[in-house]
C-alpha cells in the first residue's frame, strides 16, 4: 500500500484533485459542444471577461449572417438557441433559487456584430442602461413549462417536504413559479444525481412551451373546510383523502374528496365518507350546523333549493 493509503488527509486531497479535474473536463466538454453549435472554436472567439469581452482580431472572427429582426428580445425557441445545452448560459455555482443572467460570453461568442454596436438592441435584453451596466430584473418564466410527476416523487419524499401549512393551517402551499426553485432545490442541488442520473440540470424540470396557469388553492375551502381540523389528532394523513394518479396531467395528479355533504353520492370520497354519524358527526344532525357552516359559507346552493332536493330533508 502506498504512503497515502493510511493517511485520511492525503486521501481527501486526492479526492478533491480528482473532483476538480472532473469539473474541468466537464467544462471543456460543455464549451466544445457550445462552440460547435455556434460554428466557431474556442481559439476563434475566446473573450476573457464576462463583463467586457476582449475584442478578437478581425481576421479570426467567425461571421454569421444574421437576418433583419428585433434583437431586443431573447427567445429560447430560436433555432440556434435551442441547439445549445442549458449549462452554456445557466450555471449553478451554488444552491441559490434566484436565476441570474449569464454574462456576455455566451451571447458575444456568436453575436459579435451586435456587440460592436454601442448601446445596441441586444444590450437591452439584460440592461436598463448598457453604458452604466445597470441590469434588469431576471424575467419571469415565459417560454418554458415546468413538468412535475407526483408518482415519481412520492416513493422518495413526503408531502410535507413540498407543501407547508398556510392560512393558519386551513390549507397547504403549492410551489409555483419562482417559489418552486426554493422547494425543489432541497433535493435538486448542484451536481445532484439519483440512481446515476443527473437531476440538477434545467431540463430535469423544464421543457419548451407555455408555463401554463398558476396552480394552487383548495376548492373545499369555499365550504369552510380546514386541514388543521382533519389531521393527526383525527388519525388522518394526506393519504387518507389524496391518492396519486400516475400519468395524469399537471393539476390532476392527486385525487381529492368532493366538497359535498348533504347531496353526496356514493361515488368517490366526499365529506359524508367520514361524516356518517359513526366515524364523525353526521350530516343529518342539524342541531349544530355552525360546526361546518360559518359566515358567508352558511348558504343554500341553487341545487339544494330545488323542490325535489329540498323534499329529501
Amino acid at each position: 500500500m502506498g504512503p497515502e493509503g493510511n493517511n485520511p488527509k492525503a486521501n481527501s486531497s486526492s479526492a478533491m484533485r480528482a473532483s476538480k479535474l472532473a469539473a474541468v473536463a466537464f467544462a471543456v466538454l460543455a464549451a466544445s459542444v457550445y462552440f460547435a453549435a455556434c460554428g466557431s472554436s474556442p481559439e476563434q472567439t475566446a473573450p476573457n471577461s464576462a463583463a467586457t469581452p476582449t475584442p478578437v482580431a478581425e481576421s479570426t472572427q467567425v461571421k454569421f449572417d444574421f437576418p433583419e429582426g428585433d434583437y431586443s428580445k431573447f427567445g429560447h425557441d430560436n433555432e440556434q438557441h435551442a441547439r445549445l445545452p442549458c449549462l452554456v448560459c445557466h450555471t449553478r455555482e451554488d444552491n441559490s433559487a434566484q436565476m441570474k443572467f449569464s454574462g456576455h460570453i455566451p451571447c458575444a461568442s456568436c453575436h459579435v456584430e451586435h456587440f460592436k454596436e454601442p448601446q445596441g438592441q441586444i444590450c437591452t435584453i439584460c440592461h436598463t442602461d448598457s453604458a452604466t451596466g445597470a441590469m434588469k430584473e431576471f424575467p419571469t418564466l415565459r417560454s418554458f413549462n415546468a413538468k412535475f410527476d407526483h408518482a415519481k416523487h412520492t416513493p422518495h419524499t413526503n408531502c410535507a417536504d413540498c407543501h407547508q401549512p398556510a392560512r393558519s393551517g386551513a390549507t397547504f402551499s403549492v410551489p409555483t413559479r419562482s417559489n418552486s426553485h426554493a422547494t425543489c432545490f432541497q433535493c435538486h442541488s448542484p451536481n445532484a444525481q439519483f440512481e446515476g442520473k443527473d437531476i440538477a440540470s434545467c431540463a430535469t424540470c423544464h421543457e419548451a412551451g407555455s408555463p401554463g396557469p398558476r396552480l394552487g388553492g383548495v376548492r373545499a375551502l369555499a365550504a369552510n373546510f380546514s386541514h388543521s381540523a382533519h389531521g393527526s389528532k383525527q388519525r388522518l394523513s394526506c393519504n387518507s383523502c389524496h391518492n396519486v394518479r400516475p400519468g395524469a396531467s399537471r393539476g390532476r395528479q392527486m385525487t381529492a374528496p368532493a366538497a359535498v355533504m348533504h347531496l353526496a353520492t356514493a361515488r368517490g370520497q366526499n365529506c359524508a365518507t367520514c361524516h356518517n354519524g359513526k366515524r364523525a358527526f353526521g350530516g343529518e344532525d342539524f342541531t349544530s350546523c355552525s360546526r361546518c357552516h360559518k359566515g358567508e359559507n352558511f348558504k343554500f346552493t341553487a341545487e339544494f333549493r330545488s323542490a325535489e332536493n329540498f323534499a329529501r330533508f
